[in-house]
């Protein structure tokens, strides 16, 4: 109970302090946002279906970005 306590304060505190999560899955890859780590086969190019690592941002500046898994669309030649 007690570290829950603790964690719970410290997330609190960074909501406080306008630190927040980088809403990648699912959406096109950016170099900005994220570090593609993996290519996997998808129906679509540069598509992010998995996040590794999560990236965080500051008053709109990055601070970490995130580690992903990003599609590549193979020929079925």
């Amino acid at each position: 109970a007690g570290l829950k306590m603790i964690k719970d304060k410290f997330v609190q505190i960074i909501r406080d302090e306008k630190i927040e999560e980088l809403q990648v899955l699912g959406k096109e890859f950016d170099p900005h946002l994220a570090e593609a780590v993996d290519v996997v086969k998808g129906e679509k190019d540069n598509i992010i279906v998995e996040v590794l690592r999560k990236g965080y941002t500051l008053n709109g500046k990055v601070l970490r970005v995130a580690q992903v898994k990003v599609t590549k669309k193979l020929d079925e030649n």
